[in-house]
């Protein structure tokens, strides 16, 4: 199932009571009453989510489906973790209060959600939420110990970190690679520049994948994420981004910003924007990369490239 998701607003809070409200019911028959009890989250808790701009909703056109915040930055009840440890000392995005109907796919498109904004992912859950633990684990947390919520009560903890899947491009990966550059290229690049005998005719996979194959340095400055899947690379030499591409079919799960963080955990800070590449140059921008005032045409073309660079 599709959703779309949005941030809430006070005129939602009825339809929030009712998912909430289901939702404690569910735990209870499930052998968990204790983890809500009657009123949690409170009215108070959920205005003051909306009121933060971190409580947000999952919709389709039958109406409203599902409700969870997520907050970025640090939550203070993950500063201290018993029997265990975080796997990552990194800035963190945390989900809370995660409540369906019962549709299908609920907490699937929340992660998504969660992992297009921020590449290091912390969620918690009561011992006795069989069904929230499994979710959490299918979708690829890794369990790390037990932490106390405000109450002193405890509950489970996991994280998620995109930087994990990301390692070093290997000869065996050289069609991939190829794969992924020809056909996000096209896709991303043939309505700007509309050159069809370079897009379809000399931009093929054999031949790029052989260049890879031919040139060492190329796979040594080439990181690839692959979570099973290779689903993106960047390319990094010395402190700039010489390439960075998403296979179009992932391009909605958070890799390409994996790639960029790591990227600048390198010590990447310089990169060219194609200037008509209007998403491309926002995303760099949610990443900290500012314009500057240098540009110069693309090679062959009469398109302009603006150099961006991030600055810690």
């Amino acid at each position: 199932m599709t959703y779309s998701i949005r941030l809430a607003e006070s005129e939602d809070l009825p339809r929030i009571a009712e998912i909430y409200a289901g939702a404690r019911a569910f735990m209870a028959a499930s052998g968990n009453p204790g983890q809500w009890g009657t009123n949690h989250p409170s009215q108070q808790q959920l205005a003051q989510d909306i009121c933060s701009r971190v409580l947000y909703l999952l919709e389709d056109g039958q109406g409203i489906h599902g409700v969870f915040a997520f907050l970025l930055g640090e939550d203070p009840t993950y500063r201290v973790i018993y029997d265990g440890a975080w796997h990552y000392d990194l800035p963190y995005g945390t989900i809370h209060r995660v409540a369906g109907d019962g549709s299908g796919g609920i907490f699937s498109a929340i992660v998504a959600f969660a992992r297009k904004r921020c590449t290091y992912l912390r969620i918690d859950t009561h011992t006795c939420n069989q069904p929230m633990r499994r979710a959490i684990q299918r979708a690829g947390f890794q369990p790390c110990g037990t932490i106390l919520t405000e109450d002193g009560s405890p509950r489970l903890a996991f994280d998620l970190c995109l930087l994990e899947f990301i390692r070093q491009a290997r000869l065996e990966d050289s069609s991939r690679l190829a794969e992924i550059l020809v056909f996000s290229k096209r896709i991303n690049f043939y309505p700007i520049f509309r050159d069809e005998d370079f897009s379809f005719h000399q931009m093929q996979v054999l031949p790029l994948a052989q260049q890879y194959m031919e040139n060492p340095k190329w796979l040594e400055e080439t990181w690839v994420y692959d979570d099973g899947i290779v689903k993106g690379l960047v390319r990094i030499s010395g402190r700039e981004v010489m390439q960075l591409y998403t296979e179009p079919f992932f391009a909605s799960q958070g890799v390409g910003g994996a790639l960029l963080e790591f990227a600048k955990a390198k010590g990447a800070c310089v990169l060219w924007a194609l200037e008509e590449n209007i998403h491309g140059r926002a995303f760099y921008q949610r990443h900290g990369f500012q314009e500057t005032n240098v540009w110069e045409y693309e090679d062959g073309t009469d398109k302009r490239l603006l150099r961006m660079v991030y600055k810690p």
